[in-house]
């Protein structure tokens, strides 16, 4: 009878093992509450579990099991026997390393700007679910020239990772320099050095939201560099459209709030930026920011600012010096402890037809 407005209560309990406890929630006891229907309306209700994030592994990453049963339904409301629970999963978020690995192998793909749907090398446990050049994309013709390029992965934990990729090179005898992705996220690099927004960010967003119509389940975004800067840009207004995704992990990424018409927390979004990087340094960040490396260097924001202010060769000496120094990725997984196994993938060079691997200069 829906004439009357009707109810039911709801509550999470521990489901099969591995299972979930009260800690795995937000405020620390398993959540409940009450589902209620106005007269004559038969609209579905949805039940938001909140869970408390953390970056701690548990039962060998597993996934934590709940259940989210219905109870004491009231003004002539009746639970059918098959829809009386329901089970949900937490699955451990992606682990500092598979951050920067999806951060890492978002360069090999468009190394030179000619290649597409290259698959991650397995020992990062990552899988390739889209690539921003699959032809299906709306807009996707444009993205490279505005200097945009983007992945999505799935780590083992069932994961859905976005990595954007960063400027592959100032270096204009390097093979990638004249790619019409790097001729874009040069022109993006100056528009943020300037004030102004680079058409890369709202295509950042745009494959953002196309990976989200695929997955309804939490999105995870990174990046170093620019690729970085795209991925607070993207969390920001996945939030504001209510997708609700700010969790991520940045490299060395200028900020972004410059461009943003609001400023709010964000405690799961963690931008790291190690002292002396001139570009991680550069404008404020949207999200935390954790400092990394060693305080007794020359600070990265005033190497750049003795450029902007007082440009001469002794300060753009140190300003490239810097770069070179504190702003490789490879820098920043020596910064935070990091071991990976693979390939460093940010910067490619051809040399007489073969490919060498380095560390990354933007």
């Amino acid at each position: 009878d829906t004439s009357g407005a009707t109810a039911v209560d709801w509550s999470v309990n521990v489901g099969p093992d591995p299972a979930a406890n009260g800690v795995d929630f937000v405020g620390g006891v398993f959540p409940s509450g009450t589902v209620t229907f106005k007269p004559n309306d038969n609209t579905p209700q949805t039940i938001t579990v909140k869970v408390q994030g953390d970056q701690l592994p548990e039962n060998g990453a597993l996934p934590e099991n709940f259940v989210v049963n219905l109870v004491d339904p009231s003004g002539g409301a009746t639970i059918g026997p098959l829809h009386s629970s329901a089970q949900g999963h937490i699955h451990d978020p992606p682990s500092l390393l598979e951050y920067y690995y999806a951060a890492n192998a978002v360069y090999a793909d468009n190394a030179i700007g000619t290649e597409s749907g290259t698959a991650p090398p397995a020992a990062t446990g990552l899988t390739l679910l889209l690539d921003s050049r699959d032809s299906y994309l709306h807009g996707n013709a444009n993205w490279l020239s505005d200097g945009f390029f983007a992945q999505a992965f799935e780590d083992a934990s069932g994961n859905t990772i976005i990595s954007f990729e960063g400027t592959a090179t100032f270096n204009p005898f390097d093979a990638s320099y004249g790619s019409a992705y790097n001729q874009g996220a040069l022109k993006a690099d100056l528009a943020i050095l300037t004030g102004s927004e680079p058409k890369s960010f709202s295509d950042a967003l745009e494959f953002a939201l196309s990976v989200k119509q695929l997955n309804s389940g939490p999105i995870h975004l990174t990046g170093h560099s620019l690729g970085g800067t795209e991925a607070q840009y993207a969390a920001y207004y996945l939030h504001l459209l209510g997708a609700g995704d700010m969790n991520g992990v940045t490299f060395g990424a200028p900020g972004v709030e410059y461009t943003l018409p609001t400023s709010f927390s964000a405690p799961d979004f963690t931008n790291y930026v190690d002292y002396g990087d001139p570009v991680g340094n550069f404008r404020d960040h949207f999200g935390t920011v954790e400092p990394t490396g060693d305080k007794g260097v020359i600070p990265g924001e005033q190497a750049l600012n003795d450029v902007l202010n007082n440009p001469s060769i002794s300060s753009l000496e140190t300003l490239y010096n810097s770069i070179d120094s504190y702003h490789p990725l490879p820098h920043y997984a020596a910064d935070l402890g990091l071991h990976p196994s693979v390939p460093v993938f940010t910067s490619v060079v051809s040399n007489n037809g073969q490919v060498t691997l380095n560390g990354a200069s933007a």
